[in-house]
């Protein structure tokens, strides 16, 4: 089993969620366990900064110049947080036909850096609305 296998392994039994490998690449498919909003790093910094002082641990992912910062979305909140984050230069994630699937370290695309953790994935994920007020308020 290579490096790329045992992650998504780890992150299906000690995390529950659904991750799959191929090649150099492990990707969770978004949904109502895992969803994700990218960002540019200046502003994940600030928004994993800012939970942090209210006490919520955000898992975040480095993807070079942007994060990934993780949460969990109620299917019903998908237009809000969509709407809520619409005018900034952000990426959501939450599954449905206009979703893109979710990278995870150790992933490492061709001519990049692998992805790393810049804080670990914590159970349970915060809210993604909670994260999505959060760069609204860090974006502006």
């Amino acid at each position: 089993m290579d490096d790329t296998e045992s992650a998504a392994r780890w992150y299906r039994d000690r995390l529950g969620w659904p991750v799959f490998a191929v090649g150099s690449i492990v990707w969770t498919t978004p949904g109502i366990a895992v969803s994700g909003l990218n960002v540019p790093a200046d502003v994940g910094e600030r928004v994993v900064v800012a939970l942090r002082a209210q006490g919520v641990q955000l898992p975040a992912v480095s993807v070079g110049a942007r994060w990934i910062l993780l949460g969990r979305a109620d299917s019903g909140e998908r237009q809000q947080i969509t709407e809520l984050v619409e005018p900034l230069d952000v990426g959501v994630a939450m599954g449905g036909r206009d979703s893109w699937g979710i990278d995870l370290p150790p992933t490492q695309h061709p001519g990049h850096p692998p992805l790393s953790w810049v804080s670990s994935p914590e159970i349970p994920l915060p809210a993604l609305m909670i994260v999505a007020q959060a760069v609204l308020a860090a974006g502006q």
